[in-house]
């Protein structure tokens, strides 16, 4: 699917028409709705918004018989843990776990505040314990009340006509030591394209930091690695002869890190 002006797509469809055979199938008009892999993709006068139907929450809280629970403010898993259940549950309630799961990261891709929480979730998918479901619940608690949620794809940059470059503004986060039983860190990763947020991610780093600003320079690579591939389709679609990568991050120490001398200089 392609989102942007009509003459921009038409230069994009002509030069990929030359190397692929594509077919144009419709095009999405303002007040329009369209269902695409699940997701819900309505245009408006100021924006493009991308959601999962509520019904998908509802069926996820049927399968676990949540369907009155009350709703909470936050979908983290940090405020179970003082929650110390960790027999493994029957193979019955692993099945019903991974099920759950499964179903949570397909709607993390639209939801950037559950991409921890979710990752999180599927540490526990090899053998899930009442920890494990309990922030589950917890999670699922929390959808209840943010189901209707959307993602807009509204630019808040306009570039004039002359403009052939873009910038692709990365912002990363990390905390350190995390994970209390291998201390390893989890990245966090967004990424803007004139104002709109086109990916997210939050990732759990293959490496121990030895220090904070470790760990933030293990979240500047992951960003960088991302903005690289935008970076490349943009190249490649033609539209702007430049794309500029701007990270942006918190740490002075990671800062330092990424552009000091030797094997790490830019």
């Amino acid at each position: 699917m392609f989102f942007g002006h009509r003459s921009d797509i038409d230069v994009v469809m002509t030069e990929m028409r030359k190397e692929l055979l594509l077919k144009t199938t419709g095009q999405l008009s303002e007040g329009q709705e369209v269902h695409f892999l699940g997701r819900e993709i309505r245009r408006t006068s100021e924006a493009i918004e991308l959601s999962m139907s509520p019904i998908y929450v509802e069926k996820i809280m049927e399968t676990l018989e949540m369907q009155t629970c009350k709703s909470v403010t936050t979908p983290g898993v940090d405020i179970l843990k003082k929650v110390t259940n960790s027999d493994q549950v029957s193979p019955e309630m692993h099945k019903l776990y991974r099920r759950v799961v499964g179903q949570l990261l397909w709607l993390s891709n639209l939801r950037c505040d559950i991409m921890y929480a979710v990752k999180e979730l599927s540490k526990g998918l090899t053998g899930p314990t009442g920890d494990h479901f309990a922030k589950l619940k917890h999670l699922v608690k929390y959808l209840s009340g943010t189901k209707t949620f959307v993602q807009q794809l509204r630019p808040n940059v306009k570039l004039s006509t002359q403009h052939k470059g873009i910038d692709i503004n990365c912002f990363v986060d990390s905390d350190w030591a995390g994970d209390p039983d291998s201390r390893k860190s989890t990245s966090g990763v967004s990424l803007f394209v004139l104002g709109v947020n086109i990916t997210s991610h939050s990732r759990t780093q293959q490496s121990v930091a030895l220090s904070s600003g470790e760990a933030e320079l293990y979240a500047i690579g992951s960003g960088v690695a991302d903005s690289l591939f935008v970076r490349s389709l943009v190249m490649e679609s033609r539209l702007f002869s430049k794309a500029n990568i701007c990270v942006f991050t918190d740490s002075t120490a990671g800062k330092s890190m990424a552009g000091r001398f030797g094997t790490s200089r830019k």
